[in-house]
């Protein structure tokens, strides 16, 4: 009766060690971390999967650094995030600017350089120079006029046609003594803090049978 007892027993306990062993045993799982298998101590324990905590983090570049004393575990992003450069902020500068050619005139009462400009919720920003101004004609009749379309130089040397897309619709046909207002938008493709001054030029104003009624013009706005 001892003997079964004992024999049982003996049983048992390899039993309860086998299932020990196979709850914390490497799986057959293969890591792969960035489509490259990786050499590591997979276990499952309770249905779950663990790997060490350092060959994940060197794996995907990182630096793990174990403090005794303070019984903490440290991980370090192998790749520095960039710190992004601050956009500068827009700048404006009022001006008093007047353009006159045949019967149009036009005010340019401020420029601006703005280094985001957005001109909706759903446009993209860009790095813009910016007029506003008023223009005008001062006939009766109807007059063809298109500063929304001029180009400016700046005295960093770029040159640039208005972007349409971004500038409101201060051009085109004036029937009669009509007033327009808005923004010429310039997309500035060099470094807006070196921008202190601009030539604007704008072709002259024709009538509806395409016949010149004044000439073309060059403005100097300087910015102080």
């Amino acid at each position: 009766m001892k003997k079964k007892l004992l024999i049982a027993f003996v049983i048992l306990a390899f039993g309860a060690m086998c299932i020990a062993i196979g709850a914390f045993a490497a799986s057959d799982i293969k890591l792969f971390i960035n489509g490259n298998v990786v050499n590591a101590d997979v276990q499952i324990v309770n249905g779950s999967s663990y790997v060490p905590l350092r060959v994940v983090s060197e794996s995907l570049g990182g630096v793990v650094k174990w403090d005794g004393d303070a019984r903490t575990i440290s991980i370090t992003s192998g790749t520095p995030v960039a710190t992004p450069t601050p956009v500068s902020a827009a700048k404006s500068f009022s001006v008093n600017v007047n353009v006159e050619s045949g019967p149009m005139k036009m005010n340019i009462s401020k420029v601006t350089l703005d280094p985001a400009y957005l001109k909706d919720k759903f446009s993209q920003p860009v790095n813009a120079f910016i007029l506003d101004v008023t223009v005008e004609n001062t006939s009766a009749d109807t007059v063809k006029w298109y500063p929304d379309q001029g180009t400016i130089v700046l005295n960093t040397k770029e040159q640039i046609t208005a972007d349409m897309f971004n500038s409101d619709s201060v051009g085109g046909d004036f029937i009669g003594k009509v007033v327009k207002t808005g923004k010429i938008i310039f997309v500035v493709k060099g470094d807006l803090t070196k921008v202190n001054s601009a030539s604007f030029v704008v072709k002259g104003p024709y009538d509806s049978g395409y016949k010149s009624l004044g000439d073309d013009k060059t403005t100097d706005l300087i910015l102080n």
